[in-house]
């Protein structure tokens, strides 16, 4: 049961048997709203964020091939991180997660630039 799993239920100490009772976490969410918003975010684990940055161009690829992959990571910032510099911007669990595994993503190809770059030294 996902509600266990994720320490909202424990066993009730001492009782044998099925007896469960609701912990500290799992008196956070009040209400079905609060309870899937929960779930939503429990979907994303901390374990996919990539953990470091480095360089980014790769002068085995083409020119156009390097201005694309140039694009792509300006229009991640202008897309995601300028408008919430300058206004309140709402987002919700789905659109965080997914621009969480695209920002992913772009420091994976952050990687691939590292490995090759000390390949070349």
């Amino acid at each position: 049961m996902w509600l266990e799993r994720e320490g909202m239920l424990a066993p009730t100490p001492g009782e044998q048997g099925e007896s469960m009772f609701s912990t500290r976490r799992g008196q956070s969410p009040t209400g079905r709203q609060d309870l899937d918003a929960y779930r939503k975010a429990s979907r994303f684990r901390k374990q996919l964020l990539h953990p470091r940055t480095g360089p980014l161009a790769d002068p085995s690829r083409s020119r156009v091939e390097q201005e694309a992959l140039s694009h792509l990571f300006a229009g991640a910032i202008g897309s995601y991180k300028n408008p919430t510099s300058h206004r309140h911007v709402e987002v919700d669990a789905d659109e965080a997660i997914e621009m969480l595994i695209l920002a992913n993503h772009l420091l994976r190809i952050v990687d691939d630039r590292s490995v090759c770059a000390k390949g070349d030294s």
